[in-house]
């Protein structure tokens, strides 16, 4: 039994020092380089400038993106405003559906102050224009990005109807 032990502690011993002289040993990767002909070294000597080229490359490129200016707020809310306001400030075409319709109801809102004898209110006013598929190119929508505000609908009466 002792003998046993005694032959599983020395091949246990051979294999941990195989594993250490394994992981001692350096391994050069090289090109093959033949002596007549210097080709293979300067298509080598190439690869590596191209390399570190890319390197220097990407390395400018993060160095731009963090030259952008960065806005801090004090509050949710300040952030919340800010991220308002830029959702609509697009091209009509460029804004989701739910924005269209909060535009709507802000333009029907005014526009129903001005025209006191329609009797609808601004939000059936605006699903009657969705079922009209007005919220695509179908019909003229002036919009004024810069402040957010639908300005006229072409043919508006009409489509009330």
């Amino acid at each position: 039994m002792i003998n046993n032990n005694y032959k599983k502690m020395n091949l246990f011993q051979e294999i941990k020092k195989n594993i250490n002289t394994f992981n001692n040993e350096d391994i050069n990767i090289q090109p093959k380089i033949k002596v007549e002909s210097n080709y293979i070294l300067d298509q080598f000597n190439i690869r590596e400038r191209k390399i570190e080229y890319y390197k220097s490359i990407s390395k400018n490129k993060k160095q731009i993106k963090n030259e952008h200016e960065t806005r801090t707020f004090n509050s949710a809310n300040e952030f919340m405003d800010a991220l308002e306001k830029k959702r609509y400030m697009k091209k009509w075409n460029r804004l989701d559906e739910y924005a269209k319709k909060i535009k709507f109801n802000e333009f029907f809102e005014k526009w129903l102050i001005d025209n006191p004898n329609i009797k609808l209110t601004p939000n059936e006013l605006t699903n009657k224009m969705i079922i009209g598929h007005s919220l695509n190119k179908r019909y003229k929508i002036d919009y004024d990005e810069v402040n957010c505000v639908i300005v006229s609908i072409d043919k508006l009466e009409e489509h009330i109807k």
